[in-house]
């Protein structure tokens, strides 16, 4: 198939989905297919037609993706050199989508990226300024917890998303990579025509890979929005986005700020335990004070910062909260702790509400999300600004 495919790789590339904030935008595909039949299926041996096959069935359900009508913030790009711009909908609906091609100086790759029109001019792209952008990490088997969310504090429709991002100045979206598995690809394919709550970013979705998803994802919404601040949330968290906009807004005295429930605590170098850090040796005994991964929220400098710099310029270390951590140490940031983004139960001034320290998130949290959003303390006007 001509002209589409999907690139199967090592990637911590920027994808570039648009905005569906923006008067233009559908989506675009990379140029260049990967997974063509070299010189007919008949001369393909086997093992080699087994492999193909299952690229070809992937990138159709890529293209079946790109080509949803009225969906603009679900792509996945990949590669770098000259990618230009395809009418994702048949030249109708929304029309033209920019595409994304990371520079690449000779000397590492960064997080800027470069915008074609369909004639291959660079043209940048009009970023709708809003309060926040809220990425909520997600993955493949997390459907329920989807579900879950949109039945509590999470707008149903792509309408009551729209309203939402007007009152409160935040727009959201759900953050996830993509798979191999063809199963899992067309169950979100279906999820992403009903609701049209996505953000694809180019990064295989993989517990291993979450510090390379979470640069992606910074450096993504960077690119696609101008926030005063850029949050990350898991998709186990109960959350009053009434109250996260009033946090957001208020007066700060620096602009590169680091915004989260602060801890420090022992570096575990037992590799027989969960959270063991290969690299404890250049920590010491103790971590650095960081936000807990949960939820947390950098501002428009600090991710700017992170779009910016070279890819190999990042140390990695195991846990993505210690990564981001270390990060923020390099930049200078101020560090916000505020206990209302990690209460252990609802409250007059509770932002979000986790079973921290038993669990990373509410534990249960499909049972436990109903069951908030079922007492009038946790759920009264949860979307609007009181």
């Amino acid at each position: 198939m001509p002209g589409f495919g999907m690139c199967i790789r090592k990637s911590s590339a920027t994808a570039l989905p648009m905005s569906s904030s923006s008067n233009e935008g559908g989506y675009g595909e990379e140029q260049k297919a990967r997974g063509r039949a070299a010189n007919g299926a008949s001369r393909v041996g086997w093992d080699n037609g087994v492999v193909y096959g299952a690229i070809v069935m992937t990138s159709l359900v890529w293209v079946l993706l790109l080509r949803i009508e009225g969906v603009r913030d679900l792509a996945i790009f990949c590669g770098s050199g000259e990618v230009r711009p395809v009418r994702a909908n048949g030249g109708s609906g929304y029309g033209l989508s920019y595409v994304a091609s990371r520079q690449d100086d000779g000397a590492g790759r960064s997080g800027f990226v470069k915008l074609v029109d369909q004639d291959g001019e660079r043209k940048d792209l009009a970023r709708p300024k809003v309060l926040a952008f809220v990425g909520i990490n997600t993955g493949f088997d997390s459907g329920l917890r989807r579900k879950v969310l949109r039945e509590t504090w999470f707008p149903t429709t792509p309408e009551e998303l729209a309203s939402l991002e007007s009152t409160t100045g935040l727009a959201f979206r759900f953050v996830i990579g993509h798979t191999t598995e063809g199963r899992k690809m067309k169950a979100l394919e279906e999820e992403v025509e009903k609701h049209k709550d996505f953000m694809l970013i180019d990064i295989d979705e993989k517990y291993k890979k979450l510090n390379l998803k979470t640069l992606a994802y910074f450096r993504t919404a960077y690119a696609l929005y101008d926030a005063d601040f850029y949050m990350k949330i898991d998709d186990d968290i109960y959350l009053r986005p009434d109250r996260l906009a009033t946090l957001l807004s208020k007066p700060r005295g620096s602009s590169r700020v680091y915004l989260g429930c602060m801890k420090k605590g022992p570096v575990v170098t037992d590799p027989k335990y969960k959270w063991y850090e290969p690299k404890a040796y250049m920590v010491g005994r103790e971590y650095f004070l960081h936000a807990y991964g949960p939820i947390y929220g950098l501002s428009k400098e600090v991710v700017a910062n992170l779009a910016a710099t070279k890819d190999h310029m990042y140390r990695m270390f195991i846990n993505e909260d210690v990564t981001i951590g270390v990060w923020m140490l390099a930049m200078d940031v101020e560090h916000e702790d505020n206990r209302d983004i990690c209460a252990t139960k609802c409250g007059p001034t509770a932002i979000a509400v986790w079973d921290l320290p038993k669990c990373s998130g509410l534990c249960n949290p499909t049972m436990r999300m109903l069951e908030l959003h079922g007492a009038d303390k946790c759920s009264r006007n949860p979307q609007l600004v009181e």
